[in-house]
């Protein structure tokens, strides 16, 4: 299901029910790519009566919950987390409930847990690395700064860095966001604390609380310097 501005507008759609549309027509797709097998919850033919659809109110309450916790591809990579665990053990056949009620609630929660897990585990970098080759680490700073250059359209500012912060979690899953960054960096602590939550699971940045940082902050102060300047 393709997002179309003009319906959105027709319907004079607020705020949240824009980012509900948009999330809703992401789901659709997603859960028909990730789960083709599975029978899913169809949307109403009549798009008019789409506010009356249950559906509609599922991923409606999703973005209420959500709105001051998430940012951008964060919801799109909260629904992706939700549908690869509830995926795998339904193609395990255990019996699973996959409609858009599984992106509340203290099972999505868990599954999101899960899933970081599972993404730490198969982009683990281990600090040795970076103890005994400091090139090691100006290689990974040089690849962040790169992805944030990306992330912010080329002009790092922390206004567009802000706005589209939501899509370091793409970045690190990636292994294109160095954990040291994401302990160092000035402009992600001005972010919101589950975003940090979120990237430091991922990157396992406990493993990194006996590292010496002395070193790397100084190469953060090179790569980053308009953090600094800033903070």
């Amino acid at each position: 299901m393709r997002y179309n501005p003009e319906f959105a507008v027709q319907m004079k759609f607020d705020e949240n029910e824009i980012l509900t549309y948009q999330l809703l027509c992401l789901w659709i797709d997603m859960t028909k790519k990730m789960i083709p097998d599975y029978r899913h919850t169809n949307i109403p033919k009549n798009l008019k009566n789409i506010r009356k659809s249950l559906i509609w109110k599922q991923i409606r309450k999703f973005v209420i919950e959500n709105r001051k916790r998430f940012v951008g591809f964060q919801f799109v990579i909260f629904m992706q987390a939700q549908l690869h665990i509830l995926g795998k053990l339904n193609k395990e056949g255990v019996p699973v409930l996959i409609d858009a009620s599984c992106l509340c609630g203290d099972g999505a929660e868990k599954r999101w847990c899960v899933w970081k897990k599972q993404v730490q585990e198969a982009n683990k970098v281990t600090k040795i690395s970076y103890d005994f080759v400091e090139s090691n680490l100006e290689y990974d700073l040089q690849t962040t700064l790169t992805s944030i250059q990306k992330l912010c359209g080329n002009e790092i500012t922390f206004s567009n860095y802000e706005k589209n912060s939501g899509g370091l979690i793409k970045y690190a899953i990636l292994k294109q966001i160095s954990p040291v960054y994401v302990l160092l960096s000035p402009w992600l602590q001005k972010m919101t604390i589950q975003l940090q939550k979120d990237l430091a699971d991922i990157l396992n940045t406990d493993g990194y609380k006996d590292f010496k940082l002395e070193t790397a902050t100084k190469l953060m102060t090179k790569f980053f310097p308009h953090e600094f300047n800033m903070s």
